[in-house]
């Protein structure tokens, strides 16, 4: 199954939009979607993703912002130890937000 069109195109900037395929790309759509997608793009997500797929891959990443992980936090009542970048950190801060 292809991705839906209805996903902002602008949260893939680096990666041919059309090469995105659900069920091979499902950790970088979710990372995508959570750090930089809109409401109409979070509700599309929900569409096509249960609550389980979402909290599996979001505590798997280690690219989730700080926000999203309090985000996810809150609205999934996980504590935040158990999302792996969160525990994981980079050693050195990134010079820019891309």
């Amino acid at each position: 199954m292809s991705l839906f069109p209805e996903f902002t195109r602008g949260i893939f900037w680096d990666t041919n939009y059309n090469d995105l395929k659900i069920g091979k790309h499902d950790l970088y759509i979710i990372e995508r979607v959570l750090d930089y997608g809109q409401q109409s793009d979070w509700e599309l997500l929900q569409k096509l993703y249960t609550k389980e797929e979402i909290i599996k891959y979001a505590t798997q990443s280690r690219n989730l912002k700080p926000k999203t992980v309090s985000f996810l936090s809150v609205i999934y009542n996980i504590p935040q130890n158990q999302f792996r970048c969160y525990t994981e950190r980079q050693s050195q801060k990134i010079h820019f937000d891309y």
